[in-house]
């Protein structure tokens, strides 16, 4: 697989894992769990050995009852240059 190519698809893999853990937290809020900061690891998917970590902050929305959250994947580049990607959204629960 090209260098190139392994970097999209690493890209890829970060989004979804951000949009994934979004979704999760979303899930959470909307069952009446309390959102809290964390991080993982996330699990490698097959046919791709990098190694993906998560981190999460939740923080108070500008009105009662909003959540801001920023979701953030990071990963080692192919030339071992540090990658991230990430993502900022609010939740009602």
């Amino acid at each position: 697989m090209s260098r190139h190519r392994r970097r999209t698809k690493a890209q890829t893999t970060a989004i979804n894992l951000v949009l994934d853990k979004v979704e999760e937290l979303r899930d959470l809020a909307a069952g009446g769990e309390t959102l809290q900061d964390g991080e993982d690891v996330a699990a490698e998917r097959p046919g791709d050995s990098t190694s993906f970590a998560r981190s999460w902050i939740i923080r108070p929305g500008a009105q009662p009852g909003v959540e801001e959250v920023r979701v953030v994947a990071r990963w080692e580049g192919a030339g071992g240059e540090l990658r991230t990607t990430g993502l900022r959204t609010l939740i009602v629960p």
